[in-house]
């Protein structure tokens, strides 16, 4: 039995049910896909990534602020979440990718700006290079390079423990909770928001949600990732209140799109749209405006 599956076995198996009325689970070969969807099928489409360990319901206050004009989508990775897997192997970059790649084609999207917090920038990426998605532009935020992640990494996990097979699984597991809520607090700009952001997390724990963080850092650290080089409208924001990142030259997300714009948060850290709504959408309107019609 190899980490992946190994991690897969320590988690609950089926995802839980949500009170929300605009969260859907899609059934696929691999596992289950939790997503939010407003389905206003005739509006342009905004598509987030789930930077674990957040979950879709942290995405609902921003459909006070952008449900009126576009079709607001949040996807949960494979494996994490309540985006349950039947094999390990799901967790994997590439599988990753293919599972998401399905869910966008599934949902027949027409115009959609595709909008990924760290390290799910590769996630969107790889979609746009290797799976052929055209979203109309790319919102990236706290988005490293592949070496600058690497280098956080190393920064995150100095002693390589979360990055030992089966060890790394072990410890995420029994120390998940509180690791998740640690983590929600020292990477946002306030406290306020840290709080905040640590209580939903902590909600979505105790309902059966997972964080297999180390099976993330240990397959995705060795290989699939890459820079992305893309041609395609990118605009990269970036929280300047985000201690994980301190080290992390803003500029480097410049490694995935030749045609980026570069925007700053300064009261906020690494969850600049979760963080302050407003000012994430007074921030990415014009941007929206022009890449996006309706």
């Amino acid at each position: 039995m190899n980490a992946l599956e190994f991690d897969r076995l320590l988690w609950p198996q089926t995802p839980a049910k949500s009170t929300a009325n605009n969260v859907f689970v899609l059934e696929t070969a691999h596992g289950y896909l939790r997503y939010l969807d407003t389905q206003k099928d005739n509006r342009p489409s905004l598509v987030f990534l789930c930077d674990p360990p957040v979950q879709v319901e942290s995405y609902q206050p921003l459909i006070e602020l952008l449900g009126a004009s576009y079709r607001l989508i949040a996807v949960e990775l494979p494996g994490y979440g309540q985006s349950k897997i039947k094999s390990g192997k799901a967790m994997a970059f590439r599988d990753t990718t293919e599972q998401l790649a399905m869910l966008l084609n599934t949902l027949r999207l027409k115009q959609y700006v595709l909008i990924a917090p760290c390290v799910t920038c590769f996630v969107a990426v790889s979609l746009v290079k290797n799976h052929g998605l055209k979203p109309a532009s790319l919102i990236l935020m706290q988005a490293p390079s592949l070496q600058e992640m690497r280098a956080w990494t190393d920064r995150m996990d100095p002693k390589k423990l979360l990055r030992t097979p089966y060890l790394g699984q072990l410890l995420m597991r029994i120390k998940a909770k509180g690791l998740a809520r640690f983590w929600m607090h020292y990477a946002s700009g306030s406290k306020q928001a840290g709080s905040k952001l640590a209580a939903e997390v902590s909600r979505g724990m105790d309902a059966g949600a997972s964080y297999p963080l180390a099976s993330m850092l240990q397959s995705w650290y060795r290989s699939g990732p890459a820079d992305g080089s893309l041609e395609i409208p990118t605009l990269s924001i970036w929280g300047r209140r985000d201690r994980s990142h301190a080290e992390t030259p803003c500029g480097c997300t410049a490694a995935h799109s030749s045609d980026m714009v570069h925007l700053e948060m300064h009261n906020t850290g690494h969850f600049s749209e979760l963080e302050d709504p407003e000012q994430f959408v007074r921030l990415v309107a014009p941007f929206l405006h022009r890449h996006l019609s309706g």
